[in-house]
This record gives structure tokens, sequence and C-alpha cells, in this order.
């Protein structure tokens, strides 16, 4: 069954993409990644936070979002990274995580854990 995301805006090569679970949100972004295999030339990179974002008529706002840009921006290509919050919201799921470290991030008092989703 398709994870049902909602897609929100395009911000020059990327794509904001809001989901109702993290489950759809991760497994979406893994079925991304596999569709890219065997095309060298292309490496998304997948940063998801979960959070109760700020909504207007045809945008999102708020921490929420923040995180997932600023997550994104650490990934390299090919790699889907979320944050604790997802990880933990999708625990029992069996989707396989690797801890990467905390991370000091702008508009964030303290560190932000991240987890790589292993989907190779």
């Amino acid at each position: 069954e398709p994870a049902k995301g909602r897609e929100i805006k395009h911000t020059g090569d990327g794509m904001l993409i809001s989901f109702a679970s993290v489950t759809g949100a991760v497994q979406s972004a893994v079925d991304m990644q596999r569709a890219c295999e065997g095309h060298e030339d292309v490496a998304i990179k997948v940063g998801i936070s979960a959070g109760e974002p700020v909504e207007d008529a045809e945008d999102l706002y708020g921490a929420a979002v923040n995180l997932a840009a600023r997550i994104c921006a650490h990934a390299a290509g090919r790699e889907v990274l979320v944050s604790s919050a997802v990880k933990d919201l999708a625990m029992g799921k069996g989707l396989p995580f690797t801890g990467r470290g905390a991370v000091a991030m702008k508009g964030f008092p303290e560190p932000i854990s991240l987890y790589e989703v292993n989907w190779a």
C-alpha cells in the first residue's frame, strides 16, 4: 500500500513531503532510494523528522520542518537520516537503523541524535 505522502512544495532541487506516519515516510524514502539504484548520476539525500508543523493553505513551517532540512543537509547521497523521534516512533516496525551520533544544528539548543536507515 502506498505511504500516502502529501507533496507540499519543491525547494530548488529538493522537495518537502508530509506524511501521517513516520513508517510511511521512512518506507517512501527507502522506495525512492531503491528506485534510483543503478542510476549512478542520481544520489538522493533524505532527512526525516517528526513533529507538529505550523500549516497554512500552501506550506508547512516550524521546528519539525527546519529539523528535517537540517538532517537532510547532513546526509550523503543515497542516505536516509532520521531524528531520534522518528526512530523511536518506528520501533517494532522492522526498520533497521544505525546510530550516527549527535550533531549540533543551527536553531536547536541541544545536539540532535541522528540515525541512518539501513535500506540497502
